[in-house]
């Protein structure tokens, strides 16, 4: 005796299969079998419903392997999935997956992430669910899902910025995280207790003398510190400037002078030391920085110039509270002639017409002088 059975499924729209005894069918199925006879099946799962959807059997109506006793109806249920696309490029997202219709799916990401304490770290800024405009936050729950959906998680990167100052008790606004590319400008007082600002440094470097408000571009961790002064109104003292080489043997023309003199400032310190020269057939006075050389001395150089040039100098300093002084010999000025001829030359054309005049005189001697004749005595 044989039995009918069929074999059906409920819950899939896809092409859904079937395995008797080896062999795979489409759904539905039916066949005859012997009384008593024994078989194996298996429904396929999951079966593919489209992009973003599939079915994944439940149960069957029957377990497998069965007896053949009575004709019968084998039904495999199925539940719909649809898939979360998660995308996330920081902060551990929670994975993408298949999520039951009906059901409820949390994401979220970690945020700030890839911290690397004052340098640089990752902050997510929002996310888009199925590209919709932007939303803020760093979690998103999708409530009794029906259909596939994507989310996609944007970040930004941030610098540190370290805002201090070189005294106590003064402080400016500015430290901690940015967003890559933004500027931020830091203000910093012109004045503090005992302290002028007299610059800036950023990461070592000096910058904006005299300017109190600086703006950073972050496109990397800063350290800026805004640099004060003990407050300063004395003026730099510059004693008298000598040069070298000095008449009246020089200089020679085109001969280089080093013009020398020293500076100090005992309360902010020496900031600049500039040398100003000029010929006496110029009005324009040429600049020249003056370098430390030693101690308190400054060095600077004027060029060679031609024979008969009178050349005026003078020197200007400045301390670092901006306080100037002046070297100028009371308005007369320094100067000095690089003269047509030195003394060297005028010994030696001296000496020179000397031996020259000898010379000449012992020869009009020597023409003078009647010349010796010999006597010769006969003896017999």
């Amino acid at each position: 005796m044989q039995y009918y059975v069929t074999f059906e499924q409920s819950g899939s729209s896809g092409s859904t299969h079937v395995t008797v005894d080896g062999t795979e069918h489409p759904l539905p199925y039916s066949l005859w079998l012997d009384q008593g006879s024994s078989h194996t099946f298996s429904y396929q799962s999951p079966v593919s419903g489209g992009t973003g959807v599939q079915y994944v059997l439940d149960y069957a109506s029957t377990t497998s392997p069965f007896d053949v006793s009575y004709a019968r109806t084998v039904t495999g249920y199925y539940t719909t999935q649809f898939y979360i696309t998660i995308t996330s490029a920081h902060g551990t997202p929670t994975p993408s997956q298949w999520v039951n219709e009906g059901y409820s799916l949390a994401v979220s990401v970690q945020s700030p992430t890839e911290t690397v304490a004052e340098q640089t770290r990752w902050l997510c800024t929002g996310f888009s669910v199925d590209q919709a405009p932007t939303q803020s936050g760093t979690s998103y729950t999708f409530y009794n899902i029906q259909e596939p959906h994507k989310i996609e998680f944007n970040w930004i990167q941030q610098f540190w910025l370290q805002v201090t100052t070189s005294v106590s008790g003064v402080t400016v606004p500015g430290t901690g995280w940015h967003d890559s590319g933004t500027s931020v400008t830091c203000n910093a007082p012109t004045t503090a207790s005992e302290y002028t600002f007299n610059h800036w440094t950023i990461d070592g470097t000096s910058q904006q003398k005299g300017v109190n408000s600086i703006t950073v571009t972050m496109n990397a961790p800063h350290q800026v510190t805004a640099q004060y002064v003990a407050t300063d109104s004395v003026k730099p003292s510059i004693g008298e400037a000598t040069h070298q080489p000095h008449e009246p043997d020089g200089p020679m023309p085109s001969e280089s002078v080093t013009v020398s003199v020293d500076v100090t400032d005992n309360l902010s310190g020496v900031a600049q030391v500039i040398l100003q020269y000029r010929k006496s057939t110029s009005a324009l006075w040429i600049e020249v920085d003056m370098s430390k050389i030693s101690g308190d001395t400054y060095a600077g150089e004027i060029p060679g110039f031609d024979l008969g040039t009178k050349v005026y100098y003078y020197v200007t300093a400045y301390d670092n509270a901006g306080n100037q002084a002046v070297q100028d010999k009371a308005g007369e000025y320094y100067s000095y002639i690089v003269p047509e001829f030195s003394d060297f030359i005028i010994v030696g054309l001296f000496m020179l017409l000397t031996l020259v005049a000898a010379a000449l005189a012992k020869i009009r001697r020597q023409k003078r002088v009647p010349p010796k004749h010999s006597i010769t005595t006969d003896q017999d």
